[in-house]
């Protein structure tokens, strides 16, 4: 649950907030998209951060649902991969070789629950 709410947090704030004096490599958010199409740099970071934090709802509602919290306990695996999905879309749209753990642990999340069909609700006893 808390590697759930963390990742969820981790990702607002790597959009959200702006370094004072961020360091040359810094990617900020810039959309290799939504650059190509005109978008300005305020514009991408405002939809960078909604992305976030519409993946970090979800990511954290699953979270909730994995501790037992009625009417998520039901669907938790459909909102970690749905949390997880818009994490990793905002990542590949924004993409810089920084964000590769995130990926990582996105695609990771997707693969448990999708492929493996674990944890199961038995296994995390609820």
């Amino acid at each position: 649950m808390f590697f759930l709410i963390a990742h969820a947090l981790v990702g607002i704030m790597l959009f959200a907030v702006t370094p004072k004096a961020p360091a040359p490599s810094w990617p900020g958010a810039r959309s290799w998209l939504f650059k190509a199409v005109g978008v300005s740099e305020g514009g991408q970071r405002k939809a960078a951060v909604v992305l976030m934090v519409i993946a970090a709802g979800v990511l954290i509602g699953g979270a909730l649902g994995v501790v037992g919290v009625t009417g998520l306990v039901g669907i938790w695996t459909w909102l970690v991969v749905a949390g997880a999905f818009f994490s990793l879309l905002t990542l590949v749209l924004y993409f810089n070789p920084w964000w590769l753990g995130g990926i990582a642990i996105n695609v990771g999340l997707m693969l448990a629950i999708l492929l493996f069909k674990f944890p199961t609700n038995e296994s995390l006893g609820i």
